[in-house]
Order: structure tokens, then sequence, then C-alpha cells
């Protein structure tokens, strides 16, 4: 059982993974709880997800095209010489 709501884990982490790409108001009809539970479950989510991960500002960002079966942009960490995202457009 989930120590904060009256639900399995399995549930919460059900909710969780759905929320992110689902309404609150669609897992929760689907469901059949309340859509505030479902927002106060992502919202939770959202927290521990924001502890875990650090975002570190390159202090040289790079930004160019690269042709990868078409033109794509790629931002770059040039002091550290590594990549950080390709945008697929």
């Amino acid at each position: 059982m989930d120590e904060k709501r009256a639900s399995t884990k399995k549930l919460v982490v059900y909710i969780e993974k759905q929320s992110l790409s689902h309404t609150f108001f669609s897992i929760a009809e689907e469901i059949s709880i309340d859509e505030k539970t479902v927002r106060n479950i992502f919202r939770d989510y959202v927290n521990r997800l924001e502890e875990k991960i650090i975002f570190e500002t390159p202090q040289w960002l790079g930004i160019d095209e690269i042709h990868v079966i078409k033109p794509r942009c790629i931002f770059t960490n040039i002091k550290e010489r590594t990549m950080l995202d390709i945008l697929p457009n």
C-alpha cells in the first residue's frame, strides 16, 4: 500500500506514468477516482523528479545544424565537448 493514499503502489505508479501523456480527467474516469487525487499524485511525482534531476547550464552553449537524414538542430556544451540534445526537426 502507498503510505499517503489508500491505494496500491502499483496503481500510484500507473497514474504517474499515464499522467505524462493523458489528461487528469481521463485517468480519473478510467480508474474511477477523483480528478484531484490524480493531480495530487502527479504533483508529488513531479516534485520527486525535480529532486533527482539537476539541470546545469553550460558556460559555453553551442547551437549548430547537422544533417542526419534531414537537417537537425544540435546543442552542445563547448567547454566540456559534450552533446546536450538533438532536436527532431
